[in-house]
């Protein structure tokens, strides 16, 4: 069975093979690959093609890291659709379990776990395929340590990065983007940081929180009391936990949706079922005719 990846995972291949001299489009060609598979993010690969094509690209550049370097520029959008998954979760182990739930739909031959050793949790990745290369490692840890620091910004500080192959000629790479203790020839793949680090909650859950308080400051003085303002703060975020909701839901997001949307319509058409709305219809009319006035005499008119 042929174990498949999304051409995201060749996210900015291109870029770094310039800077490094290469010609990315050839070693494309060599690969079997199209160039213009690398705007086709959701497109499967087979994960071994990818895996050779690093290799052989970073023989060729002579960069021992240039999966790193691949990594160095990822964003939580190169994980696609779960990318939105990934950045409403509350907390960093959240987010990383929800990973590790749909690694499947990123890359078929990784996975994730998340082994506690006190107050120490290693983020463990393993390949399925035996023998995995260097540069497909190198790649897949980059884009952990990109997710983890997305989340968490300044608070993300692990404890070390370990590596089971060998290390290279120049570490100068590595620690320009781990930035702590790393040890090659280990037992393991994986990053190892406080257990207290993963439960701080994400930038994401605080910038939600931080407009709820504000658009609840602002409503408030717009609508004249805090009493006024307090149920539309809650309007929020009552919307922001719906759609923490139907993010979580894959193949029941659809009819959950379409649920809330009926429930929220029909709670406005029995709020508003006393209104009489062509009353402003009216009111428009009369004040456009009080504008209109009497016309002006010719007189008036005259200079």
């Amino acid at each position: 069975m042929v174990t498949m990846v999304r051409a995201a995972a060749l996210t900015h291949f291109s870029d770094v093979m310039r800077e490094l001299g290469g010609d990315p489009d050839k070693a494309l060609r060599q690969a079997g690959l199209r160039p213009a598979l690398l705007r086709e993010q959701d497109q499967l690969i087979d994960v071994a093609i990818v895996a050779r094509l690093l290799e052989d690209a970073a023989q060729s550049t002579g960069c021992e890291s240039l999966g790193l370097r691949m990594a160095r520029h990822r964003q939580l959008s190169s994980f696609g659709a779960v990318s939105l998954l990934l950045l409403h979760q509350p907390t960093l182990r959240h987010a990383l379990d929800t990973l590790v739930a749909h690694m499947h739909l990123v890359n078929e031959s990784l996975l994730i776990h998340l082994e506690d050793a006190g107050g120490i949790v290693i983020l463990r990745e393993d390949f399925v395929l035996h023998g995995a290369m260097r540069q497909s490692v190198e790649l897949a840890m980059g884009v952990l340590w990109r997710m983890c620091e997305a989340l968490l910004r300044e608070r993300w500080r692990p404890q070390g990065v370990s590596f089971s192959h060998a290390p290279p000629a120049d570490l100068s790479e590595h620690r320009r983007m781990f930035r702590c203790r790393i040890t090659f020839g280990a037992e393991f793949n994986g990053i190892a940081c406080r257990a207290a680090d993963l439960d701080v909650l994400a930038v994401a859950m605080q910038g939600s929180q931080a407009c709820v308080l504000l658009l609840a400051y602002y409503a408030s003085h717009i609508l004249g009391s805090l009493r006024r303002g307090l149920p539309f703060a809650a309007g929020i975020a009552a919307l922001y936990g719906l759609l923490y909701v139907l993010l979580q839901l894959e193949q029941s997001a659809l009819i959950v949706g379409s649920i809330a949307l009926f429930a929220v319509l029909a709670l406005i058409m029995v709020c508003t079922r006393h209104v009489d709305w062509y009353a402003f219809g009216r009111q428009d009319g009369d004040r456009s005719s009080e504008g209109a006035g009497t016309p002006p005499t010719v007189g008036a008119l005259q200079p």
